[in-house]
């Protein structure tokens, strides 16, 4: 049973105003459920076919989720506690990943050689997915500014083999000053008010939302977009995302970033489709948004995938 009052009334309220009611029942259950834990293969260290022999072994059950690459489902009765016990997690064969958070980088596409700026990279899930992309060549420049975070992030690199990254704790927002035009990507995985990840048994996961925040979150967004943009090369790629829902956090930083850039950005198409994808707004709270955001997504959340929210540009002048 779902039981909505256990949710915070304005929330619920926010939601409707942005969810399409076809929508509606699928999102406010995903709230109740229990996703099965996911991982991907370490590709610096080994390989699917390898990884799936390795967890025969130790006996534990998992089954490919063929439209990511190199992503696995925890099945059965296996649980996460049996999943970082075993050998091949603390050889960092795998990391513990949602799907949902292993889709930016698919997007970015980092080649081997590139030069990469992950503008809030801790704790290193979508880092060392890069790093592995780019078969450890290249070089990755990953930012936090909290220093318990950037001890997290220095622990992901090392236990999965990252070879090519910077890590360097400073303040996204303002790295644009002394590094113009430096990075031939960026991702933009943004702090956000985590309205994609909230489950009713974690009361923490909603004991912090309310409306202020979003609108604080939108603020901070704002700032790291406009850094993000400066920090990346003409032709360059953006990938900006979120776990969360609100328009204020997603549609409208990137309505900001358009027309703060006016003529210098493009998005382009996110070239991945999955079923719980949906197009995003470019109509909100009667704003009119600029009608290029309808090629980014959101994604949804379901009985897999946490909410998301990923945006592609491309820097043309």
């Amino acid at each position: 049973m779902t039981d909505l009052s256990l949710l915070p009334v304005d929330f619920l309220a926010h939601l409707r105003t942005i969810i399409p009611k076809v929508y509606q029942e699928n999102v406010f259950f995903s709230f109740f459920r229990k996703r099965p834990t996911t991982l991907r293969v370490n590709t610096l260290k080994t390989d699917e076919e390898r990884l799936e022999s390795i967890f025969k072994e130790e006996g534990l059950s998992v089954q490919k989720y063929r439209s990511i690459p190199g992503a696995f489902i925890l099945i059965g009765n296996s649980q996460l506690k049996h999943l970082i016990a075993l050998q091949s997690y603390r050889d960092g064969y795998f990391y513990v990943q949602s799907l949902s958070s292993m889709l930016p980088p698919l997007i970015l596409d980092p080649k081997p050689g590139e030069s990469i700026l992950d503008m809030t990279a801790a704790p290193g899930s979508k880092t060392t997915q890069m790093a592995a992309l780019m078969k450890n060549t290249g070089e990755i420049t990953a930012l936090d500014s909290n220093q318990v975070r950037i001890y997290k992030l220095r622990a992901s690199l090392e236990g999965q083999g990252v070879k090519n990254t910077k890590v360097i704790r400073t303040d996204g927002r303002f790295y644009w000053r002394d590094h113009r035009e430096m990075f031939d990507k960026v991702l933009l995985d943004a702090p956000c008010s985590g309205e994609g990840r909230i489950n009713v048994e974690d009361k923490e996961s909603f004991s912090n939302w309310s409306v202020k925040n979003v609108e604080r979150m939108h603020f901070l967004q704002r700032s790291l977009i406009f850094s993000a943009v400066n920090c990346l090369r003409v032709g360059g790629t953006l990938v900006y995302s979120t776990c969360t829902l609100s328009p204020e956090e997603n549609e409208m930083v990137i309505d900001f970033a358009l027309t703060k850039f006016k003529g210098r950005l493009a998005l382009d198409e996110i070239g991945f489709r999955l079923p719980n994808f949906s197009p995003a707004t470019t109509n909100y709270k009667g704003i009119k948004l600029d009608s290029q955001i309808k090629k980014a997504v959101r994604v949804f959340p379901d009985d897999k995938f946490e909410g998301f929210f990923i945006c592609k540009l491309r820097k043309t002048n």
